[in-house]
């Protein structure tokens, strides 16, 4: 879940702030543009607004999304129609404590 991606990226020196909704996100990247949004991949839709917001408001900011292999070939499809300027990378759901560290620290 959001908060134990955010205890094991924060025991390695990462600033987190964890939100639950998408206004939240989306005001949160207006508010203060992170350098790094890992975002859940449930819904296209949502995940392309948070998407569209974080590289509007600051275009060097990185998308992660999370998708569990249901949906995982829709992330991937969202990435690549954004182009050069769209999201990161995806990490497949059930998350091991390494898999977001890993990620975040390979962009950072």
């Amino acid at each position: 879940d959001a908060e134990s991606v955010a205890a094991t990226l924060h025991k390695s020196g990462h600033v987190c702030k964890t939100v639950t909704s998408v206004d939240d996100a989306v005001a949160s990247i207006r508010e203060r543009p992170p350098d790094v949004v890992i975002a859940d991949f449930d819904s296209g839709t949502e995940a392309e607004r948070i998407l569209r917001d974080a590289k509007r408001k600051s275009p060097d900011t990185e998308v992660i999304f999370a998708a569990d292999e249901r949906v995982r070939a829709s992330a991937e499809k969202l990435m690549e129609d954004a182009g050069a300027g769209g999201a990161f990378g995806v990490i497949v759901k059930p998350l091991a404590d390494a898999d977001p560290l890993r990620t975040v620290n390979d962009d950072t």
